[in-house]
């Protein structure tokens, strides 16, 4: 294959690619408590309690699920089986 053609047809694969990544997710709102948890962090992340960190992470507690909260909602529906 030439490199002009060859350049060509990674040009139009890029420009392909690209216009389907760039399609925005559609936005959802979840309502819930913003709470502080601890949990064990390195060297083991849990796997030996007596040795790792105990770290602090903030986590969102929801009142109900999210196809709860969103049932009505077509966001969720677009954006899958997985979400």
């Amino acid at each position: 294959m030439k490199p002009t053609r060859l350049a060509f047809t990674l040009a139009a694969f890029c420009l392909m690619v690209a216009g389907r990544a760039a399609e925005p997710s559609p936005s959802i709102t979840l309502e819930g408590t913003l709470a502080v948890g601890e949990f064990y962090g390195p060297p083991n992340y849990g796997e030996n309690p007596s040795g790792d960190r105990i770290e602090h992470s903030l986590f969102l507690q929801l009142p109900a699920t999210p196809t709860t909260q969103l049932g009505n909602s077509d966001a969720l529906v677009k954006l899958g089986p997985d979400a």
